[in-house]
């Protein structure tokens, strides 16, 4: 061993540099602002402004409104004025626009109608209604018989159990239900709960045309009554 040599010392270990103090608070907070801004877009994503004033589809539907327990309930319809109903219930989020291609080809012989849900598009109230039973009332003022029919109603998605909940209260208005990818346990669905947060007898079944339901596009059901 030469002179001066140190017996069992390795190579000098490296040196942790830790990064200041006031650098990793300026990472916390960015991140924090990220956060904030996800779940601010994932809130605003539930409230829906209602179909593009300018779609082509929109030039033969007619817009009205009714009055039910959560204020003015709006709508789309086309067809015949005069027809039994066919009414279209969109899920969360959404509004009547999901069905534009179906109000734009109507069923001859039927007036379809499509509703904004309370608290979607231009419903009342600007809030959100959480209460499947008040989203159900909503539609009942709609319910009116045709041609000796009653209307039958057609469901998507958190649309699904609001119309099976209208057809439980009053079965002896509601001549058939179509439930669309609908979830009968809507409390347990992610879309149930951004619908609470966010904004703004028995039945026939309904059968569907294959002409009709060979359409599909971004954002809505597959699917019509005949």
């Amino acid at each position: 061993m030469k002179r001066g040599a140190t017996a069992g010392v390795g190579p000098a270990a490296p040196v942790v540099k830790r990064r200041p103090r006031w650098l990793r608070v300026l990472v916390l907070c960015v991140m924090l602002l990220l956060v904030a801004l996800l779940a601010a877009t994932s809130a605003l994503s539930c409230v829906m402004s209602g179909p593009d004033p300018d779609d082509p589809r929109l030039a033969h539907v007619r817009r009205g409104s009714v009055v039910a327990p959560t204020g003015n309930v709006a709508y789309l319809a086309a067809g015949d004025p005069e027809g039994p109903r066919l009414i279209f219930v969109h899920g969360t989020p959404g509004d009547c626009g999901a069905w534009l291609d179906y109000l734009a080809d109507p069923v001859p012989g039927w007036e379809s109608l499509a509703i904004d849900r309370p608290g979607f598009g231009a419903s009342d109230p600007p809030g959100a209604v959480a209460s499947l039973q008040l989203q159900a009332a909503a539609i009942e003022p709609l319910l009116v018989e045709r041609r000796g029919r009653w209307p039958i109603l057609i469901g998507h998605s958190l649309g699904g159990p609001i119309v099976a909940r209208v057809a439980t209260d009053d079965p002896t208005r509601v001549g058939g239900l179509l439930i669309v990818a609908g979830n009968l346990a809507p409390g347990t669905t992610a879309w149930a709960r951004c619908s609470s947060r966010c904004s703004r007898g028995r039945c026939a079944t309904a059968t569907a045309s294959s002409s009709r339901c060979a359409r599909s596009w971004r954002n809505s059901p597959r699917g019509c009554p005949a």
